[in-house]
């Protein structure tokens, strides 16, 4: 093996320090820079290392990937490599890669910039990828790996227009300040000053006279919160429903907003968690359901029955969504068939229609960290309430009680002890442990022999 030098360069934050202890903070902030440029550079050495060679062992790659790479992005990665990581996607290593190979923080020893001479089609440019580390107990893990960019986020860039579930939205046609709306850039929608005569802006536009830069910023913001996990775009959107000149432009399009969140309701609980604000959740929660779900009176003179709890919505109304992977999501939930006597709604002929429960979509998969979930709980939960068909149950057990347990079998932690005659709600029961609901909110799996019909 040859002696290859391996050099990097690297940055330091100065601070500003007053006392001992800010003197301590920042000298324990540079040791966990150092600790981190030095994890980056031997995992991007030692896979180089291996990737030059004659013959590159694919089992020492993966070796290597697994132990520097947390098991979820290692997981993201099985499924489809970054593009913008040359080193992990290369198909040819690149000896000079060790030569020019650069690591510097960004962000409080979170982020780093990770750098390297890349030969595209005799286009040769430095290659600079996001880095973002997760600390654990004795060292690190990569747990991101994202394009490196200085371009200011704006309202355009990011996202494919081929894939907007909003149709008739055209760039170049409206502008603000001599610049398309499009060019905004998210941080000065996030500024007081600029969002206020922004919004009177959008106030002064006559949409009888077919001035339509308020529809046209509506529909904007929506394709970008359906491509972004940018939560400043909640913060933008529920600003725009509060405003009272501004808020009838985005009821216009509610059923696009609708649809929106069914796709990614985690994105606006996150978002009402973040800001402190519900309304726009609000919102959604209480005028959602009349428009797509299915309630009680919608099942007169049917045989509908059920003994799961249930959240129904039907099969020709996810047909006409435009968002082609919560059509795919929502397909993969249980089908349910009713059948309709005929009646004055039926025009007195026997019906026949379909529909998808998606209750666990909206409540018990949700993915929600310990505070999210704990906001959730306190404000939204359950989400569309008064349109969930409740299968009620009671515990029966000769013991006088049961365990509420985390997962499906005996030895699973216990959550909660439930009381023989409580009532529980059973969310599902497929299989032997049945997933329920208790009176106190909790969720968790009991057996199904300990459960009997109220």
């Amino acid at each position: 093996m040859k002696n290859l030098l391996i050099c990097f360069s690297c940055f330091f934050l100065v601070f500003s320090c007053k006392g001992e202890e800010i003197k301590q903070n920042e000298n324990s902030l540079t040791i966990q820079q150092d600790s981190a440029i030095i994890f980056l550079t031997d995992f991007y050495s030692d896979y180089i290392i291996e990737g030059i060679k004659d013959s590159p062992n694919e089992k020492a790659l993966n070796s290597l990937k697994e132990k520097y790479l947390s098991k979820k992005f290692l997981s993201r990665l099985n499924n489809q490599e970054p593009d913008y990581d040359p080193v992990i996607n290369a198909q040819d290593f690149m000896e000079q890669w060790l030569e020019t190979l650069s690591v510097e923080p960004l962000v409080k020893g979170k982020f780093y910039k990770v750098c390297l001479p890349y030969n595209d089609f005799e286009d040769n440019h430095n290659l600079c990828m996001k880095v973002k580390l997760e600390k654990i107990k004795d060292g690190y893990l990569i747990d991101d790996i994202e394009e490196f960019t200085t371009k200011e986020e704006t309202l355009k860039n990011g996202i494919n227009t081929s894939e907007f579930f909003i149709k008739d939205l055209e760039f170049h046609t409206y502008k603000y300040n001599g610049d398309y709306i499009e060019n905004i850039s998210i941080d000065s929608l996030t500024d007081i000053n600029f969002k206020n005569k922004f919004f009177t802006f959008l106030k002064s536009k006559d949409f009888e006279k077919e001035q339509y830069e308020q529809v046209y910023f509506i529909k904007l913001l929506f394709v970008n919160i359906q491509q972004k996990n940018d939560f400043r775009l909640y913060n933008i959107l529920n600003d725009l429903l509060l405003d009272d000149d501004l808020s009838r432009f985005v009821e216009d399009y509610e059923l696009s907003l609708f649809e929106l969140f069914l796709y990614k309701p985690e994105f606006f609980i996150k978002g009402a968690f973040i800001y402190k604000k519900n309304d726009l959740v609000d919102y959604i929660n209480r005028v959602l359901p009349s428009a797509y779900f299915s309630n009680e009176e919608d099942f007169y003179m049917s045989d509908f029955n059920t003994t799961v709890s249930l959240l129904l919505i039907e099969k020709n109304i996810v047909d006409n969504f435009t968002i082609p992977k919560l059509k795919k999501v929502i397909s993969q939930q249980t089908e349910i068939t009713v059948y309709f006597s005929p009646s004055s709604s039926t025009e007195w002929k026997a019906d026949t229609k379909y529909y998808y429960n998606i209750l666990s979509l909206y409540t018990y998969h949700l993915s929600l960290n310990k505070e999210e979930q704990e906001y959730y709980n306190k404000y939204f939960n359950p989400l569309f309430s008064k349109y969930i068909f409740k299968a009620i149950y009671a515990i029966s057990d000769p013991d006088g009680y049961t365990n509420l347990r985390k997962e499906q079998n005996s030895k699973s932690e216990i959550i909660q002890q439930i009381k023989s005659g409580e009532n529980i709600e059973i969310l599902d029961n497929d299989g032997s442990w049945w997933l329920v609901k208790t009176k106190n909110g909790n969720q968790g799996y009991v057996y199904y022999d300990r459960i009997k019909a109220e």
